[in-house]
């Protein structure tokens, strides 16, 4: 009876506190006053719901939460990627508020401010210790900074050459599948490519994906399944550790490809622990250039490093195969701009430039296409959450004071309406006429912005300048099994995934 008593008593306590707490986040909070769901100023679980019951459709939730709490009528359109104009600012957790505002995006994200990052969204990446996801802004520039000669845009420039070399062997493979009439799945080619061509240069060995049978089809499948886990990482941080720690032969029984991801990011591992050893003799990677750094040794542990390694790798693949997939997809169907792309790719052709990322950025017409593509398909989808730990943050009436965690996203901007007039249309010409040009140019934020701006940015340019160059130059593609809806995002999980679809498929002619 008098265990049953403490039992019963610590019970009442932490009843009596949870009900504290939820009257203090409501009623004396500083964000007391923000609008938003009351479920969600009290408890993060109104996210978990979303996000892991539902499976990455918080982001949606967040746009039905700026129509609700507008001060005026939203303007609804059927496609679910347009966001709402109003409501600019909502409270979407106890700490956290969400702002939708294209003018406010470069007050948050900008070169000069000193902002963190909420260690707890980035959780996800189960990569606390790699620069993408560190907190402070002073800890992440030092981790920063070996890579960034890596990704200046003179150093990305001399990739044009591996990376046209991978655009080859992608041809090759094409070339095969033309002659047989077999259809290709154009998302997994894409991943294949994006992958090898960052592979190649993180690590000291590439992963050669253009080379598997049927472009790593089990494995980009199940891409997804990892993804959605690392959702539930961010509440539960220790679900990767045992993904880790199964033992390989176990994961011959899991669903196809999980082995195969598994090896994935165990060679990440063991070959950025392994260059270790050896990293003077060859600053070729950038995960040798991380040892070969000026860091304090502290920063140089090799399962920190491999943290940096499991980011880039990651970060680029899914990202730019998703801005390839939306490129191909509306150039195809369009047969205006088709022609013009054509056109202006001919003028260069016999010269030899549609193999130079100097000369191909130069042209105009393929420029806005590339920026359109960028645009249009928001392959960083996610909200980016920041917070100054100094000092308060003014948003229009509202003063948020110190620690408040504020969010924006790329999607609020490059598919607001008063950023980009008609915002699903894939429109390159908004990027060549006057007056337009400008403004587009103004909220052209597909890499994000400030000191935290995706470092990538410069190498995944050149990836997709060479590859929508070549393969527009060389053939025709004809839709199989495909429509617009294998594009459209039905889940965010900081990247757009779709529903059940086996991508972007198509005859080569």
């Amino acid at each position: 009876m008098a265990i049953l008593s403490i039992l019963l008593g610590l019970a009442a306590i932490g009843l009596v506190s949870l009900v504290g707490l939820a009257i203090q986040r409501l009623y004396f909070h500083p964000l007391k006053n923000i609008p938003g769901p009351k479920i969600a100023a009290v408890t993060r679980a109104y996210e978990f719901y979303y996000d892991c019951i539902l499976i990455g459709k918080f982001y949606f939730k967040l746009n039905e939460l700026h129509d609700k709490y507008g001060k005026y009528r939203a303007i609804h359109t059927p496609a679910q990627w347009v966001n709402s104009i109003l409501g600019p600012i909502v409270r979407i957790s106890p700490g956290e508020v969400h702002i939708r505002d294209p003018e406010f995006f470069d007050v948050v994200y900008n070169v000069t401010n000193r902002f963190s990052k909420d260690t707890w969204f980035y959780r996800f990446l189960a990569t606390p210790q790699g620069a993408f996801a560190t907190e402070s802004a002073e800890l992440h520039r030092l981790r920063r900074k070996p890579m960034n000669r890596y990704f200046s845009p003179d150093a990305v420039r001399r990739l044009s050459k591996p990376i046209m070399n991978n655009v080859e062997k992608l041809c090759k493979r094409l070339d095969g599948l033309k002659e047989s009439g077999d259809p290709v799945n154009l998302s997994n080619a894409f991943r294949c490519f994006v992958t090898d061509n960052t592979t190649d240069y993180v690590l000291p060995h590439g992963y050669n994906m253009l080379g598997t049978e049927d472009f790593a089809s089990a494995f980009n499948k199940q891409t997804k399944v990892f993804v959605i886990a690392s959702l539930w990482h961010r509440f539960f941080p220790f679900i990767f550790d045992l993904l880790l720690l199964t033992p390989r032969s176990w994961l011959k029984l899991a669903p196809p490809g999980s082995l195969e991801a598994y090896d994935f990011q165990m060679g990440i591992i063991n070959q950025t622990v392994e260059v270790s050893k050896n990293a003077k003799e060859n600053d070729n990677s950038v995960a040798a250039g991380i040892y070969n750094s000026d860091l304090p040794e502290s920063e140089k542990a090799p399962l920190r490093v491999v943290q940096d390694a499991r980011n880039l790798v990651g970060a680029g693949a899914e990202t730019t195969a998703t801005t390839l997939e939306m490129i191909f997809w509306k150039v195809s169907n369009d047969p205006v701009i088709l022609k013009r792309l054509r056109d202006e790719l001919n003028t260069v052709a016999e010269s030899g430039g549609l193999s130079s990322f100097e000369t191909l950025q130069k042209l105009p017409y393929l420029s806005a296409v590339v920026k359109e593509g960028l645009r249009r398909s928001i392959s960083v989808s996610g909200r980016m959450p920041r917070f100054d730990p100094r000092n308060p943050l003014v948003y229009k009436d509202y003063v948020l004071p110190p620690g408040t965690i504020v969010s924006m996203d790329i999607p609020g901007v490059s598919l607001h309406p008063d950023a980009f007039p008609d915002p699903l249309k894939f429109d390159p010409e908004r990027w060549l006429r006057p007056g337009e040009k400008e403004r587009s140019e103004r909220f052209f934020v597909p890499y994000g912005r400030g000191q935290r701006i995706c470092i990538g940015k410069e190498f995944a340019n050149v990836s997709v300048y060479l590859a929508v160059a070549n393969l527009f130059h060389r053939y025709d593609f004809e839709w199989f099994n495909t429509t617009e809806a294998d594009l459209e995002m039905v889940h965010e999980m900081f990247a757009p995934f779709p529903g059940d679809t086996d991508g972007l498929q198509a005859y080569i002619r």
